[in-house]
This record gives C-alpha cells, structure tokens and sequence, in this order.
C-alpha cells in the first residue's frame, strides 16, 4: 500500500530537490501536495488526512513544531518529520514532545537518509494497520459473542440483564435504539459516521443496534414497514430494550392475521406423518389439496401464535419438498429467509409451487401444444381418484365429446382412456412402494372401483400383477 505525504517547506528549492530526488515510488510512497507556509498546510492536513508529514520548523505566518500541535489538536495522527537547522534544535525537542517522529538536521541531510527513515516509517503505519485490524476483528468476535449470549437468554426465556454480559461501549455511546425484522433483506436505517452500528444476524432475524452519543431519534419506524424498533435508551438498558423488541417482531409477524387462541407448543415442528401426507399429495399430484393442507397448518400457526422461528424451519421443510419433488426446477430456500410476514411467507410457497408446476408441464412429455388437451391432462391428473367420464371432460373444455375424442387422439396418440388408467397405474406404483395400504385399498385410492378391474388393467401396463410388483421393489 502506498503511503501518502505532505510536504511542507518555506523554501521552493528545497521542495523541489525533494520531489526530484527521492525516488518516491520505490520507497512506497505518494507526495499528494506541498505547501510554503504551515497555515495553508494545516487546511491541506485536515482535508487530505495523509500518512506521513515532511516539514520545516521556520516558517511563515506558522512554524512546524505549532503545525504539529494544532494537527493533534483536530485529531489527526499523521507521522512528522522535522526539518530543523542547528539553531531551531529547542524547537525540534519540542517538536518531539508533541509526537514527531525523527528529525533531520537540513546542513547534513541526505536523501539516502530520508528514504531510510520514511521507509521507516512505511513499515510502523503498516505494522499499526495490521494491528488494528486484527484488534477490531477481535473486538467484533467479543462483541457477536455477547449479542448472541443475551439473543440465546432471549429466546430461551431466561434472565437478559446479567451484567457479565455488558459491552464496554456506554463510555463512549451513552444511548442506544435497535432495529430488527423477521427477514434477512430488509432495508435498515442508514446514520451519520458518529454512530456506531452492530449487525447481529441469527438464522431467520436481523437486529441492528444504532449506538450513538445523542439522544436524537434516527428514523420514524412508519418509514420502514417491514422493520420493528425500540425506543432510544440509555446503553446500560440495551438488553431489555432488545427483549421488548422481540415480542414486538413476532406481533409483526402476524400483524393482520387472525386473533390469538391459545399456544400449542405441538405445532412448533411439522411431524413426520404430516410431512408424508404431504410428499404423498405431491408425489400424486394433488396440488390444490396440497394448498388447501398447507394453508389450514399455517392458520393453526396464526391462532396459536407460533414462534417465527418454528414457521420459518416448516417453511425449509416445505421447500426441502419441492426441491425433491421438482427436479427440473431451481428452488431457492432464500424466500424463507426474505420473508417477513406470515401472510407473506406462505404467499412465497404458493408462488413458487407455481412456479415448479409450469416448469414441470413445460418438461413433461404429457403435454401438447394445443391448451384445451392440456387441461384435460391437468384435470385427469387433479381428480383420476374419482369417476371421469368422456362428457364430464368435454363440458368442462366446453367442446363437443366427439371432437374431444378426436383432438386428444390426434394431440397425445392415445385414446383419453388409455391415458387416465395408465395414469392411474402410475400413481398405484408409487402407493405399492411407498405405503402399506392393501391391494384394494390402493385400486380404490387411483380411481378402480374394483379388484379384478384394478389387477387387469395394471398388469397390462406393467405385466406383473400389483402384488408382484410390491414383491419385487
């Protein structure tokens, strides 16, 4: 990294044989101005901020050894060399006491020696940034640790205020207000550079908390609908106010939704047996059954006002589904972690079910060009558990049977009821290997109304009889 200097000298053949003749580059620096007299120096210090400062003690309107004092004075930590003569030496002490770095005797200067002692100085501001980043990335571990001990004593319902737990942060940030919501991706406040900002993320919230030396209110909560905050508090309530912040997300969460009944702590994981009831209307192609299951488990969320939490990993699992069940699809877990509403997250899954169906018909071979087929295709697959007749399908494409007939014929190369036992079939597979229900009871749940038919027309298909092909998986 290139280190950045200023140099200040009253004499203009000085300046110049120092811009000529040290080989700046080498020694890994950058002269980014010059000033004749230390109070235009001063304005170009406070604006150019640089690493290293080069000046002479006697100059104009102010002298080098005042240059560096009102430099600490406004803060700036920039490394000074002094150029002196014999006669300034009271003032280079001085200069030293001040925080100057070295000095050089101008009669006996040498730019060897100048090189020696800005590479010098190079090597100490990269040591120091090395320092200092190590020192800041250890701060930030301590003060994550922290966050994430009250956020575990948070959730877990235990006791938030144990002092152990302080940050060593009210010295310098008397007042706090934090920020959270329930999604990942929210957009937050921004701040001036005087507040110190804190991001602590756990799986499915993100808090951040706004520390700052005034009591001045950062944002109005209206401005950011998908965000929760605090009150400003002092810094030593922090943990209380986060506490409160909480109860205050989860009522965001559901905002809308219908009024509390009562907590059921056996909805906070979807069960195994519920978990395969869903795959199976999945895997059977019961889409609208599987909506219509899915919203009635997120109403009994919204009565009992499950943790935010417990919705979102039922949300994973959904997703872990039709990751499964899609595979031509590309279905992103990140929707669960955007989400941040109830009403919202489901909304989400819906959409992407969606989405996974019209990529599904897309990819599939039993799909035409012609729409009206594909409805019938869909509408067989919907309900071939129940009676579907060749006039039931023409009314609902509005065509006439005869016409229907012909056209699925023509589209799919098979007659429509070749096409709904063999779909039938197909789904009987999937029963006899997945489940422990009887040969009847798996002819009845594909639309058989009988045992001899069921067997008939699966062997046909499949040549082995059901028994036979549960036997052979």
């Amino acid at each position: 990294m290139m280190r950045t200097v200023i140099l200040v000298e009253d004499e203009p053949f000085v300046r110049r044989t120092l811009l000529k003749q040290v080989n700046w580059e080498a020694i890994g620096c950058q002269v980014i101005g010059e000033s004749g007299n230390g109070r235009e120096a001063l304005d170009m210090l406070l604006s150019r901020k640089p690493d290293i400062v080069i000046t002479d003690i006697m100059m104009p309107e102010m002298n080098g050894t005042e240059l560096l004092k009102r430099a600490r004075e406004e803060g700036l930590d920039s490394k000074f060399i002094m150029l002196t003569c014999m006669n300034d030496f009271e003032y280079a002490r001085q200069a030293i006491e001040f925080g100057a770095s070295s000095y050089i005797l101008k009669l006996s200067m040498s730019i060897p020696e100048l090189e020696q002692k800005l590479v010098k100085l190079r090597v100490e501001l990269d040591e120091k940034e090395q320092y200092n980043k190590i020192k800041e990335q250890e701060h930030k571990a301590v003060v994550q640790s922290v966050y994430q001990k009250v956020w575990r004593n948070i959730v877990s319902g235990k006791e938030v205020t144990d002092r152990t737990l302080d940050l060593d942060i009210e010295r310098v940030y008397p007042y706090v207000q934090i920020w959270a919501s329930a999604s990942r991706q929210a957009e937050f406040p921004v701040a001036a550079d005087d507040v110190e900002i804190h991001r602590f993320l756990d799986e499915f919230q993100e808090s951040r908390f706004y520390w700052q030396r005034e009591p001045v209110q950062l944002a109005s909560a209206t401005s950011y609908p998908h965000l929760v905050s605090s009150n400003l508090v002092p810094t030593m309530e922090w943990e209380q106010a986060w506490k409160k912040l909480r109860g205050a997300l989860l009522e965001a969460w559901y905002a809308g939704e219908i009024p509390y009944i009562e907590s059921d702590s056996a909805l906070a994981d979807l069960r195994w047996e519920e978990e395969k009831a869903l795959l199976l209307l999945l895997d059977h192609g019961k889409w609208n059954e599987f909506r219509r299951v899915l919203a009635d488990r997120w109403g009994l969320y919204a009565r009992s006002r499950t943790d935010y939490h417990d919705v979102k990993k039922a949300g994973l699992v959904i997703i872990g589904m039709y990751q499964k069940q899609f595979s031509e699809a590309s279905v992103d877990q990140e929707i669960v972690y955007k989400a941040s509403t109830h009403a919202e997250l489901l909304r989400m899954l819906d959409e992407t079910l969606e989405n996974c169906l019209t990529l599904k018909r897309a990819a599939s071979a039993a799909y035409t060009s012609n729409r009206d087929v594909n409805k019938i295709i869909d509408y067989i697959h919907l309900h071939y558990s129940e009676e579907i007749t060749l006039k039931s399908l023409a009314e609902y494409v509005s065509f006439d049977p005869h016409y229907v007939s012909a056209l699925f014929k023509k589209k799919k190369g098979t007659t429509i009821t070749n096409y709904i036992q063999q779909y039938r079939v197909e789904q009987a597979k999937l029963l006899l290997k997945d489940t422990l229900l009887s040969i009847t009871e798996v002819g009845e749940r594909v639309g058989f109304e009988n045992d001899n038919y069921f067997i008939k027309i699966f062997k046909r298909f499949v040549n082995m009889t059901p028994n036979q092909y549960r036997q052979s998986g």
